[in-house]
């Protein structure tokens, strides 16, 4: 029969065994709230019988040599690892787009005593009053207090549009750092796990640590990554990651070299109006190959900074950024200035003292920037000069006025009233109705933050589903741990009774001998 004394040994090897079960489950329950933190188990094998290693094992019966602790192993799935970060690109990307034309509504919709549609209707209301009383000088007036009000109000939904554009500006400059930030902790962990990989020593730490950085760069741009023989990953990101003959244009982190390749933004981008040629930030990418990658909305496929870019620069129909809803309201602006100033500059003024006493006609109502109607926009619309000097140089008569004629002209109304008929006129240059087209300016952007917002519902349904799936491979759960626990303890205690009975054995053996 088998020596006493190799039960022993088997007892002590499952002492170890359940004593280490133990402290890896502590190390579960403690981390359970740990951000990243992955379920651990400990890796057990039984030991098999090998009758040359010890003396004690008889070479007839072999009953085992115990159990083997093989190691502390992670529990992840990489098939959801990688779907939540790809889905999860697509989350940071649709509610930044979201956040941007919710905002973006906000302030079109505006429908205080300062919105678009109240102060040009109330404009509209004070030339039909002009119309009827057209030598009043308190009408013309209040004509000219509204529309200074219409490019007042103008300037704010510009000013506040510009406002959002440069956040965005900030904000891609701001990703790009956490971006670089990321690939450099990836690359410093990618080295620590090597080294324990070289060592034997245990990683799941450091592991955890880099999935948690790799699931936070994947909220900040689409990646794709792969991990090496080495076990260092490699990162590459944009809409052609995962094409073999472009991806190492887009690589960001070479795991076999460990070379990290920054994203690199430079201010020589020109904003909106062009005012200033350092206003907006420019994102290149110099990677291994060593080509240089302009970085924009187009060449990303998700993540906070496409969404950023396309917020930022989108100028279409189909990619509803800011400076596409500025050049509506440029527009907009044009096609104001040009109706109001065909038909005042083909009336005439009334003579007063503020425009030396004469009935003048080619008068602008508003500023055309000298002619250029290109140069008039949301930002600069303003009252022409001569009305701002005198409001008799509202064009309501469509005939010359002269005072000291029979007929003087000053109660003509006729240009007045072609003035009125602007409001409701459908066939203006570029934008048919003004109100329509103002309309369609604010549905525009309602529908597309509708759309967006409905498409960030549905994928935050499919993150919250894989995120779940994904929790429920290396989530810890306290109540299964605590299970574990109980089971542990058992065998433990097992293990201690099986000790306890050999050492009676023992105690019974030795007193036979003293005999």
């Amino acid at each position: 029969m088998s020596s006493t004394f190799y039960g022993l040994e088997i007892a002590k090897s499952g002492l170890y065994a359940t004593q280490k079960a133990m402290e890896v489950i502590g190390n579960n329950i403690a981390n359970a709230d740990t951000d990243g933190y992955s379920r651990q188990r400990l890796g057990l094998s039984s030991v098999s019988n090998n009758p040359s290693a010890s003396t004690w094992v008889s070479t007839e019966v072999h009953a085992g040599s115990g159990v083997s602790i093989d190691g502390v192993q992670q529990i992840r799935s990489e098939y959801y690892d990688k779907q939540y970060r790809t889905q999860k690109s697509t989350l940071s990307d649709l509610s930044t787009r979201s956040s941007l034309a919710s905002s973006v509504e906000t302030i079109l919709k505006a429908t205080s005593s300062s919105g678009a549609q109240t102060v040009l209707q109330k404009f509209y209301n004070d030339i039909q009053t002009l119309s009827g009383s057209a030598d009043s000088f308190s009408i013309r007036t209040l004509v000219r207090s509204d529309a200074e009000s219409v490019c007042t109000t103008m300037k704010y939904y510009s000013d506040q549009l510009v406002a959002l554009q440069d956040s965005q500006d900030d904000s891609i400059n701001i990703t790009v750092s956490q971006i670089n930030d990321l690939v450099d902790q990836v690359s410093s962990l990618n080295d620590q796990i090597a080294t324990c990989n070289r060592t034997n020593a245990n990683p799941n730490d450091l592991l955890d640590k880099r999935n948690l950085a790799l699931d936070n760069l994947s909220s900040l741009v689409d990646i794709s990554y792969s991990e090496g023989e080495n076990g260092a990953v490699s990162i590459y990101m944009g809409a052609n990651k995962t094409d073999a003959t472009l991806k190492d244009n887009y690589c960001l982190l070479d795991g076999d070299t460990g070379t990290a390749y920054k994203l690199v933004s430079t201010q020589d981008k020109s904003n909106y109006y062009g005012t200033n040629t350092t206003a907006y930030h420019n994102v290149a990418l110099t990677s291994k190959t060593g080509t240089k990658i302009s970085v924009n909305g187009d060449s990303l496929a998700g993540g906070n900074l496409k969404g950023y870019f396309d917020n930022r620069d989108g100028d279409s129909e189909d990619n509803t950024g800011i400076a596409y809803t500025l050049s509506q309201l440029d527009t907009l602006v044009r096609g104001v200035v040009s109706a109001y100033n065909k038909v005042n500059s083909t009336g005439y003024g009334i003579p007063n003292d503020e425009n030396g006493n004469v009935s003048t006609t080619g008068i602008n109502f508003f500023d055309d920037q000298a002619g250029d109607l290109t140069k008039v926009n949301a930002s600069n619309m303003a009252v022409s000069d001569a009305i701002k000097q005198s409001v008799y140089n509202i064009a309501a008569s469509s005939k010359k006025v002269d005072l000291t004629a029979t007929n003087t002209q000053q109660s003509n109304n006729e240009n007045a009233m072609l003035l009125v008929g602007v409001a409701t006129a459908t066939d203006l240059d570029t934008i048919g109705s003004i109100d329509k087209y103002l309309q369609s300016v604010i549905s525009n952007i309602a529908v597309a933050s509708n759309h967006y917002s409905n498409l960030l519902d549905n994928q935050q349904t499919i993150v919250n589903s894989i995120t779940t799936n994904r929790k429920s491979v290396s989530g810890v759960s306290t109540d299964e741990e605590t299970t574990n626990i109980l089971a542990t303890q058992k065998s433990y205690a097992a293990v201690c009774h099986v000790i306890s009975v050999l050492n009676d054995m023992f105690d019974t053996l030795l007193s036979m001998v003293n005999n």
